[in-house]
């Protein structure tokens, strides 16, 4: 079916009605769902799985195209590489799995994060997430934890 209307310059034009409507909306940004470190202030022995304390959390997104995490100590503002500290700035991709299709949920999680040995008593870390879905949404979430 053809659809004849006037255009903005009064040029007379046709169109396919494809009766699909308007185009959809882009979706939502993903929103992250912090699971470990838990909250704000929160006092943490290691970031580091094989001391029971990787980072972990739940992304809410229709489709998940990746996660980074970066971990910066906040007493001289150096980044963890995975093995040290540096001035420049890290970040390490997270592994991310499909948890639940409908509503979608993505899980990420980063096992690489510095052991007890590698923090200090008493100083600050900053744990940033970003998340990317593969329509272009973003988001980021970041938790700040001290070292018993």
């Amino acid at each position: 079916m053809r659809r004849i209307t006037r255009g903005i310059s009064g040029v007379l034009c046709a169109g396919l009605l494809l009766g699909a409507g308007p185009p959809a909306p882009h979706a939502a940004a993903p929103v992250i769902i912090m699971v470990n470190p838990y909250t704000n202030g929160q006092v943490v022995t290691s970031l580091r799985n094989s001391q029971s304390s990787p980072i972990l959390g739940s992304v809410n997104a229709v489709s998940m195209n990746r996660c980074d995490v970066e971990i910066k100590r906040l007493s001289d503002g150096f980044y963890w590489t995975g093995t040290t500290w540096t001035s420049t700035v890290q970040n390490f991709p997270a592994t991310v799995s499909n948890r639940n299709p409908s509503p979608p949920w993505y899980d990420f999680r980063y096992d690489a994060g510095p052991g007890s040995a590698n923090m200090t008593s008493g100083t600050q870390y900053l744990v940033w997430v970003y998340c990317a879905d593969l329509s272009g949404g973003t988001t980021i979430a970041t938790v700040t934890v001290t070292k018993a």
